[in-house]
This record gives structure tokens, C-alpha cells and sequence, in this order.
């Protein structure tokens, strides 16, 4: 990864992960990207294989895909707290609600054949499968070289990252990180 431009989106973390890598990250707007893949101003991209590699067809410009599993599902609910002060109790309860349902239903997209089959099992309960159950075989199939690293160089990957596990938990709290880790932790 050392010296590869790589696209990843433009957050913080994600800047200081890649670039504790030794990469050359490029906050890259998706809606600029593809266009930067088709003309080679990166040599690679970070993203999950399920949410956004399968759907885009990434084959069409890159060979390779490596799990590395450095990151899951990261996304949640936010409101303007002036805003959801404006809405009663009662459509506040059914705002979370249905959050917290989109919520389990984006995290099973996104754990697809990443976890112990809870995914998939959950989405066949709800009668939302997608039409690709298992997106690395998706990738294999069109022509990609799936790379899933073992324990001992995720390991070196973990290593290489404290520095910024350590910033990054003084800026959101270790509180909030516990809560990620044990989330993670449930998925496996």
C-alpha cells in the first residue's frame, strides 16, 4: 500500500488511516470517482464490497479487492437536535423506531457473508435479500482477485494503525469506542 493513491472518502479517519499505511489517500467525492478510476488518477479505492463495489461494478476498473476487515458499518442516525426538539414525543419514538430498523437492515447489507450467516438469515426473515448474496464470489466472478488477509497481517495492520486508534479516541470519546469494538465484536 505504500505510495498507492487511493481514493477514500474525504473524513479525518479515514485520511489518517491510509496515510499511517504509508498510501497516499485521495478524498475523492463518489460522485467524482468513477470518473477518477476511468482515468487513472488513483490506483485504488476504499470501500465496502457490499454497499458500493458490487452495485458500481468496480471490476470495470480494478483487478484486485482485499479484505482486510479494518472497518464495519460505521453509519447512524443524526438529527438537528432544534429540529427534533419541533417533533412530539410520540413521532420522536416512531422516528427512532423505524432508525433503528433501517439501522439492522444496513448493517446486515453490509455484514453479508462477512459474519456467521446472522446476515444473511436476517435479511431471508424480512424477505430482502439482495440479488447478490455473497459479493466476493461476485467480484471472482468477474474477473477480480479477492485477497482476504490472514490474522498475522491484520495483525501488522492493527499495529501499524494505533497511533491514530489512539487520536481518535481522545477526539470522540473512549466511551464510543468501547461501544464500536463491542459492536464488532457481536458481528464475528
Amino acid at each position: 500500500m505504500k505510495g498507492m493513491k487511493l481514493r477514500v472518502c474525504g473524513t479525518p479517519i479515514f485520511i489518517d488511516i491510509f496515510s499511517s499505511l504509508g498510501a497516499n489517500p485521495q478524498a475523492i467525492n463518489w460522485s467524482e470517482a468513477v470518473t477518477g478510476f476511468q482515468q487513472g488518477i488513483v490506483d485504488g479505492q476504499e470501500n465496502p464490497t457490499n454497499g458500493i463495489n458490487v452495485p458500481t461494478k468496480v471490476w470495470q476498473w480494478h483487478k484486485y479487492s482485499t479484505d482486510w476487515h479494518y472497518m464495519i458499518d460505521p453509519l447512524f442516525f443524526t438529527a438537528n437536535m432544534k429540529v427534533w426538539k419541533e417533533f412530539s414525543p410520540e413521532d420522536q419514538k416512531l422516528i427512532l423506531s423505524c432508525a433503528a430498523e433501517a439501522e439492522k437492515y444496513g448493517k446486515a447489507l453490509s455484514r453479508l457473508s462477512n459474519d456467521n450467516g446472522q446476515a444473511y438469515e436476517y435479511l431471508k426473515s424480512i424477505n430482502k435479500l439482495p440479488a447478490v448474496t455473497n459479493p466476493k464470489e461476485e467480484l471472482k466472478k468477474n474477473g477480480m482477485t479477492v485477497t482476504e488477509y490472514t490474522p498475522e497481517m491484520i495483525k501488522r495492520f492493527y499495529e501499524a494503525t494505533a497511533g491514530v486508534r489512539a487520536d481518535w479516541t481522545q477526539k470522540i470519546g473512549p466511551d464510543v469506542v468501547k461501544a464500536a469494538e463491542e459492536d464488532m465484536k457481536a458481528a464475528k
